[in-house]
């Protein structure tokens, strides 16, 4: 799910989001997992556990995620 697409038109799965919704944060990671575990396996070649680094990429790219969303609110109730 990029960014975009889920702040036009998937509001509820951002509010799950946001709030950590286990059930949505759970979606996300089945949605993506295998495209980022095939890029970590690519660039990290065999060395690498590449179940763990995938998981710390989503744990990465939810935490910006979040503060993304959190930066366009207070942006948004400014213009308020």
């Amino acid at each position: 799910m990029s960014h975009d697409r889920a702040v036009r038109g998937e509001p509820d799965d951002l509010g799950a989001l946001r709030r950590l919704d286990p059930h949505a944060v759970d979606r996300l990671y089945r949605e993506h997992a295998g495209a980022v575990l095939g890029w970590v396996i690519r660039l990290g070649g065999p060395r690498l556990d590449a179940e763990d680094v995938a998981h710390q990429v989503f744990e990465i790219a939810l935490k910006r995620l979040l503060k993304e969303m959190e930066a366009e609110g207070a942006i948004a109730r400014r213009r308020k």
